[in-house]
């Protein structure tokens, strides 16, 4: 998906939109863990305990389509035919997820997809055309929008204001969802409040993507053949989205693993990376995760390394960890030329502690990369640059997840 020029003068269009709440006492059996969370063998046990879980509804990537998206839409209406969802709307709502040591709040609402064109909603990573038809004709056939897009902005006082008044009410929804992530969600159908909400969110001028790249090309792709089917006028197609002020957003990095075919290889690739890098042999077991401007840490066998590039640009994004690791490492040592497609390269979320990718690293004939993770503020200023990073360069934690809102459409 490129990234589109701003045009002079345009801001965010929010809009209330027809909405569907979970039920609270089923929520938690309900609303899966968020997908990329998952091992394929964790989604399909999970899916097998619990009959009511959405994982049954929503296959694997690559199992997107028509024909798993009329499936999927069946089964969503059979849920809300049996009472698991209620419906509101046209409205705004105010989703908080809450951890012991965090809270975000998102405003959930419409985003016309003609922000996208306008440069107001701006992408920051590559996405792939063949997920993107996919996934374009899955969400036609399934008439119904599961997960909103995160999307975060420069926080604004006057949206905080208006947020924390809705708060002071009781919740429409409270649970406790996968990871011991609090949800609580309030539903703003004061037609008055959500007009004061999408006045405060006019004066925003950038909305980053930061989880649903490709739910948004989608839309694009849906939207232009829809155009090109009917031509006649129809109904402006809305994003499905999330927003979040970039201070509440905690953003953590993907590592990366990589098939080696023995550990000569490993060693050559070791020995490629002491050419651009100083290395340091932290020994055996995992050590905190990276935080130099520069700086990553690698795994071969049983031992650590921490790799701090040389020469590094001053521009962004090429001088991030992440892009470094793709430019200076992968492509031209490991030969990794398209890190979206190779199937030696593995994207595990860094999530946590480094020990489970310790063991994945011991267990098996597999390198460790783990690069300092982006932040909020390089995030959005890749994005205003028109640049992207490399595929499952960022992850937002918590995410907002599939199946608290969703939005059904008429297909």
């Amino acid at each position: 998906m490129a990234s589109r020029s701003p045009v002079p003068g345009t801001r965010v269009d929010l809009r209330p939109i027809d909405l569907h709440l979970v039920a609270g006492d089923v929520a938690g059996r309900v609303v899966p863990p968020p997908a990329d969370a998952l091992t394929a063998e964790e989604r399909t046990q999970l899916a097998a305990r619990e009959p009511l879980s959405l994982l049954r509804v929503l296959g694997p990537e690559g199992q997107e389509g028509g024909p798993a998206g009329r499936k999927a839409g069946r089964l969503i209406r059979e849920h809300v035919a049996a009472g698991r969802y209620s419906e509101r709307g046209p409205v705004v709502a105010v989703h908080e997820l809450r951890t012991p040591t965090h809270r975000q709040v998102g405003l959930v609402a419409g985003i016309p997809v003609a922000d996208v064109d306008a440069g107001v909603v701006r992408p920051h990573e590559q996405t792939r055309a063949y997920r993107e038809e996919r996934l374009a004709a899955f969400l036609d056939a399934a008439g119904v929008d599961v997960s909103p897009v995160v999307l975060t902005h420069t926080a604004q006082p006057a949206i905080d204001a208006l947020v924390d008044e809705v708060c002071h009410a009781d919740p429409d929804l409270e649970f406790d969802g996968w990871g011991g992530v609090r949800h609580r969600v309030w539903i703003v159908a004061d037609t008055s409040v959500c007009e004061r909400l999408r006045t405060a969110a006019g004066a925003i001028a950038q909305l980053t993507i930061v989880d649903g790249h490709h739910r948004v090309a989608a839309a694009l792709r849906a939207r232009d053949n829809a155009d090109d089917r009917d031509g006649a006028a129809r109904d402006e197609p809305l994003l499905l989205a999330e927003l979040v002020a970039d201070r509440d957003l905690r953003m953590v990095g993907f590592d990366r693993r990589v098939h080696v075919a023995d550990i000569a290889e490993a060693q050559r690739i070791l020995a490629g990376l002491a050419g651009i890098a100083h290395l340091t042999d932290l020994g055996i077991g995992p050590p905190p995760r990276p935080v130099g401007a520069a700086e990553m840490l690698v795994a071969v066998s049983d031992r650590w390394w921490r790799a701090t590039f040389t020469d590094v640009p001053d521009e962004l994004p090429e001088s991030l960890p992440v892009s470094l690791l793709q430019e200076r490492v992968l492509r031209p040592i490991v030969g990794i030329g398209d890190p979206r497609t190779d199937r030696r390269l593995e994207h595990v979320p860094g999530l946590g502690d480094l020990w489970a990718l310790d063991r994945a690293v011991h267990e098996a004939m597999t390198m460790a990369f783990v690069p300092r993770a982006v932040t909020v503020a390089e995030l959005q200023a890749v994005a205003r640059r028109g640049a992207v990073l490399p595929p499952k360069s960022t992850y937002v934690d918590p995410k907002p997840g599939p199946g608290v809102l969703i939005r059904l459409r008429q297909r």
